[in-house]
């Protein structure tokens, strides 16, 4: 029976959340240039100023330097996007290089920057997300440039978010700029139509909104993986391990399955990097070791578990080569069956009601297996199912699984939590 069980977990693991940004359907405006400069006396200064401290963890960095915005449509999704959109100082910092950086942003960024929004408190409308970086002028236009692909001949030497967008969903803390049109949520308190600064400590979950006018730092870390945000092949299909000699994310990506039930805990995870399965790792549940096997890591506890629990559980994946990654994985209520009742019989052939209560955000699945280990079983939203009984008389178990979803960008978890019922087929 183990074995049905844990085969329905791991074909859960093929539904994965999709992101579906596009244009809106508003006039764009071109972002344009800016300026680092002081508004001199007597003039009126227009658009949106940024500025904080400038610090180099470089040697040194020869010619000059200058700051600009990369603008994407979407902060973290499934698909990676580059860079739809650029806006940079018109001067380049003094040298020898100041404390401080400024940016003045004139305009909202263009149209093709702009995702489509839609937030669960009723917010909608576009949204761009702006990543501060210091960068050489490689062609000598004076200014960041890109192309219809979102690449640059110009060199990156900071950025306020890493090597975006391959490292928005990792580990540390970034510093963006989210532009905003359209009505706002009742999940986005504070936020205001235009530009709002923002800073993402957490890599799953929602950036917090910053007061205006706070300092936003840039490093000058003149390191290679900066490469990766204009690298075409990076954003290949399927994502490849290394590209523009650079590993292209810094953390595996994750599959991974939790289940319950009264008497039975188990969490299996696979992990990856590009097409390579990564084995070499130690990975955890809520602490406690988990055993490698065929590539895979499980973990498996019978008769009353107390590791693996209802809400909220940590995996914590710690692999050489890769920084460290924590996903939380959240197991749904068990559903409640309402009908049919313990050890009630089932006709052979027939259509039984299956009715239960509970929570999921994927839905519920239904099985019927039978003394002989075949099973029907069916997805559904509802609560209620009309489920074909089996013609093999006998004991037979029903199962309605509550499966859940976190939404982890490139990463898949699935939960779920079974309720089981002992019933009985009988010939018609």
């Amino acid at each position: 029976m183990f074995s049905k069980l844990r085969n329905l977990l791991l074909a859960s693991l093929t539904a994965v959340l999709a992101a579906c940004p596009g244009p809106a359907p508003q006039t764009p405006s071109d972002a344009g240039q800016s300026d680092t400069g002081l508004p001199d006396a007597g003039e009126v200064e227009t658009g949106f100023r940024i500025a904080g401290p400038l610090e180099l963890t470089a040697a040194s960095v020869s010619g000059p330097v200058r700051v600009g915005v990369l603008w994407f449509p979407e902060r973290v999704s499934e698909e990676l996007h580059a860079p739809a959109a650029a806006a940079s100082a018109a001067q380049p910092l003094s040298s020898p290089l100041p404390e401080r950086w400024s940016l003045r942003l004139p305009e909202a960024p263009p149209l093709a920057a702009r995702g489509v929004l839609t937030t669960k408190g009723g917010g909608s409308g576009t949204v761009s997300w702006g990543v501060l970086v210091a960068f050489k002028d490689r062609d000598g236009d004076g200014r960041l440039t890109l192309d219809a692909q979102g690449r640059s001949p110009d060199e990156l030497l900071g950025s306020s978010a890493g090597a975006a967008p391959f490292d928005l969903d990792g580990p540390g803390t970034r510093w963006l700029v989210e532009w905003r049109d359209g009505p706002l949520g009742t999940d986005e308190a504070g936020l205001v139509q235009g530009f709002n600064l923002m800073r993402s400590d957490e890599a799953f979950q929602e950036p917090k909104l910053l007061a205006p006018g706070t300092d936003l730092p840039l490093t000058l870390s003149l390191a290679p993986r900066l490469a990766l945000t204009f690298c075409a092949e990076a954003y290949a299909l399927p994502t490849p391990e290394r590209a523009c000699g650079q590993q292209v994310f810094t953390t595996p990506r994750v599959e991974a399955t939790v289940s319950l039930t009264s008497d039975l805990g188990f969490a299996m995870v696979a992990l990856w990097s590009g097409a390579r399965q990564v084995t070499t790792a130690q990975v955890t549940i809520n602490g406690v070791p988990m055993v490698e096997s065929e590539g895979q890591f499980s973990f498996l506890e019978l008769f009353q578990p107390t590791v693996v629990t209802t809400g909220r559980n940590l995996l914590r994946i710690e692999a050489p080569g890769f920084e460290t990654l924590t996903l939380v994985v959240n197991v749904p209520a068990a559903p409640v069956i309402v009908s049919p009742a313990e050890d009630a019989t089932l006709h052979a052939g027939n259509t039984t009601e299956v009715t239960w209560t509970g929570e999921a955000t994927m839905g519920f699945d239904v099985t019927l297996t039978d003394r002989l280990d075949g099973s029907v079983s069916d997805q559904t939203q509802a609560r209620i199912y009309p489920l074909a009984v089996p013609n093999v008389p006998g004991p037979a178990l029903l199962t309605v699984s509550a499966l859940s979803t976190e939404p982890l960008v490139r990463h898949i978890a699935v939960a779920a939590h079974q309720s089981l019922r002992n019933v009985t087929i009988v010939a018609e």
